[in-house]
Parts: structure tokens; sequence; C-alpha cells
């Protein structure tokens, strides 16, 4: 397995926090996340988003020091790299697309048929297994167990953040750690 594990990142409940917190939101050694809001334009309408300034920056920093290949996997599609990653000022890093073959469900338990999100990260993995992480604030336990299941030999880190904040500090660590026990070349 070559390559830093793979990051498949939602945006809404994510990144994009709704209702933005009324709180402040601190990170371990004491400083306090900062949320702004940024209007993006995108393919199908304006939207706003609030999003925590020291989040953006990890994430730009992880992906410049090589620490994780971020995927998009939201409903923005092609709209988080073209017009919300600008607007962040994050790389335009790949989306990992809806399966048009398969009868998905846009949301977990909504129907029978599978999730989308679980077929596109599981067929992004099926073409190069790596360590992986998933955040994405509708991720279930039973949604958890079935990607386990289908990817028994990778590790992985699933976390499911509330959608106010959004991503923590405390879940940024654990990926962080996470993501340096797996580096490339390592366990």
């Amino acid at each position: 397995m070559a390559g830093a594990p793979w990051w498949f990142l939602d945006v809404d409940g994510v990144l994009n926090a709704f209702p933005p917190p009324v709180e402040t939101v601190r990170s371990r050694d004491g400083g306090a996340w900062t949320y702004r809001s940024a209007r993006v334009g995108t393919s199908v309408g304006a939207f706003t988003v609030a999003v925590a300034d020291q989040l953006v920056a990890h994430l730009g920093e992880l992906h410049r020091n090589g620490h994780a290949s971020v995927v998009w996997c939201t409903t923005w599609g092609a709209d988080a790299a073209e017009h919300l990653a600008p607007a962040l000022d994050l790389p335009p890093w790949p989306v990992a697309p809806y399966p048009d073959d398969l009868r998905c469900s846009p949301l977990p338990g909504w129907s029978s048929a599978p999730w989308w999100k679980v077929e596109a990260v599981s067929r992004w993995l099926d073409d190069e297994p790596r360590p992986y992480v998933f955040t994405d604030d509708d991720l279930t336990a039973e949604v958890a167990d079935e990607l386990r299941a289908r990817h028994r030999d990778l590790p992985a880190c699933l976390l499911r953040p509330s959608t106010s904040p959004g991503l923590t500090p405390e879940q940024l660590d654990e990926v962080e750690d996470f993501l340096a026990a797996h580096a490339a070349g390592g366990a």
C-alpha cells in the first residue's frame, strides 16, 4: 500500500458547521477555534458555509505535508473541488463519485438500497487500498460496521461529528494520531 492514508471528507456537518456554534470551541492546547462565514457560488446556486479557520488550516497542512490524501465525499460533488475549495483556499482534491450504476440511498436507512457514500468509498478503496479516515455527520454504527466488514484488512478511523460545531479539535487530534500511526511506508 503506497501513499498517505485516504481521508474521505464530507462538507456539511463536518467542515461546514450548521448552525454555526454559539459557544467557543476549544482545542487541547486551550486555543479557541474561530468560525467564519463564506459565501460560495456553485453550479446550483450560492450557499453560506460556516468554517473554523483552524480546521481549514489543518486540512491544508495535512495535504501539503503528505500526511493525508484527501478526497471529497459529499453531496456537493464536483462543486466541492471547483467552488468550495478555492473559496476556502484549499486544493481541488479529487471527488468520490456517486455510483450511477447502482440504485443508492441518499442517506443511511432511507431505503433498503445501500448508502451511496458506502459504495463510493468502497470502490475507491477497492481500486487503491490504503488505511482510511471517513468523517461524516451521517455515519451510523451500521455504516461503520459495513465499511469495516468490506475492508477488513484496512485500518480505519470512522468519525461522526455533530453538525454543530462539525469536526471538533478532539476529533481532528484523533484523525492526526491515526494518520501518523499509518503514514505511508509505516504500519
